[in-house]
């Protein structure tokens, strides 16, 4: 849905398209918190920066996500210290610096040009020691694309024991890449290219071009976190509307949602909470994967449901004070329960996405309206 749809959907009249961002958000919008380094939206295909206590667009719709770190430095200047070439064999790479437009619209994409290999020989650019949690999952991601036609991008992450490749197969048109692995140290290796005797295969030469490279905990890629001389963190994405106008004895909460992660997730991803005791609707995606819903001082769940990252799923939550009150998923009664009743909303300000403490989203909201 557009974002004139998702920022006037609070009790804002329809349909009512506004000239900016600022605008609608001035008109009753999403209020974000976010303290800290720059977030990252995305506009018209361009990633764009987004400063501290602004909500995050991505193509229309509002990223919500947790702390997250970058833990590598100079992720978008692959000749930058601590980025440190190896060749072996006869292998070879070169390097170029801004040599053509990133994501995010500037000059800033490495152009990245290794040789073929074969046995013995081998090329890439690597960060190391990169420090972090043994026994933990981490997520490489790159944004790459084939400097001119097609080209095969080998790039992979040692984990302290072994090294997984993956090999992007790249266009001319940039697409994001990642690998999960779970540590088996406390120092990993980042690289890009193809270490003949790291990866035990062979490769035709690669002429590409990388941006935004990322190391974060977890089983996932969030949204790039641009870095300088030192890993960075993007603090949690903290968005509140007002509750004001909202109905209490009966209503219908619509929202629409796409999720970063795929299940099974074992941690609790947050959807919406207007509720303090027993005052107020609090509704939100549990570790196991179901949805728990609190209506007043009555609570139902769903079984667990299956997640599929990247995939909208619209949700619909109606109660009418004591009698049944019923969760939809794409139109599928997932669960119901009793409706509840309350006189007032708990929270002045309803939380959507994180609550700021523990129970947070990862995603996108497309659209959320209150009747």
């Amino acid at each position: 849905m557009s974002l004139s749809t998702l920022l006037t959907a609070n009790q804002i009249p329809q349909g009512k398209v506004y000239a900016s961002l600022a605008a609608a958000i001035a008109a009753g919008g999403p209020t974000t918190t976010r303290s800290g380094a720059t977030g990252t939206g995305r506009v018209s295909g361009i990633i764009t920066d987004v400063g501290a206590n602004l909500p995050r667009i991505w193509d229309g719709s509002l990223l919500v996500e947790p702390t997250a770190q970058n833990l590598i430095p100079r992720n978008t200047d692959l000749t930058a210290s601590p980025w440190t070439t190896q060749m072996v064999g006869g292998g070879s790479i070169t390097l170029t610096a801004g040599y053509a437009v990133a994501p995010d619209g500037n000059m800033t994409a490495t152009r990245v040009q290794v040789s073929a290999i074969d046995s013995g020989k081998g090329a890439d650019v690597y960060q190391f020691p990169v420090t972090v949690a043994n026994t933990t999952q981490y997520t490489l991601s790159i944004y790459a694309r084939a400097t001119s036609g097609s080209a095969v991008l080998p790039f992979r992450i040692y984990n302290g024991a072994t090294s997984t490749y993956a090999f992007a197969a790249l266009t001319e048109t940039w697409a994001r890449y990642s690998i999960t692995v779970t540590t088996a140290g406390t120092q990993a290796t980042v690289a890009v290219g193809n270490y003949y005797s790291a990866s035990g295969q062979s490769s035709v030469a690669c002429d590409a071009l990388v941006w935004g490279v990322q190391l974060e905990l977890g089983g996932f890629a969030t949204s790039v976190i641009k870095t300088a001389a030192a890993a960075v963190t993007r603090n949690t994405d903290i968005c509140t509307l007002p509750t004001a106008t909202w109905p209490t004895s009966k209503g219908t909460i619509t929202w629409s949602c796409t999720p970063s992660f795929s299940s099974p997730y074992g941690t609790a991803a947050f959807q919406f909470t207007g509720r303090s005791g027993n005052n107020g609707i609090r509704c939100q995606k549990n570790s196991d994967d179901s949805i728990q819903t609190f209506v007043g001082a009555n609570t139902f769940s769903s079984a667990p449901l299956s997640w599929v990252a990247g995939t909208a799923y619209v949700f619909k939550l109606k109660w009418n004070g004591t009698n049944t009150a019923t969760l939809t998923r794409n139109g599928v009664v997932i669960a119901s329960g009793a409706g509840g009743t309350f006189a007032s909303w708990g929270l002045a300000n309803a939380f959507l996405g994180s609550d700021g403490s523990g129970s947070l989203a990862n995603g996108l909201f497309n659209s959320f309206k209150v009747e």
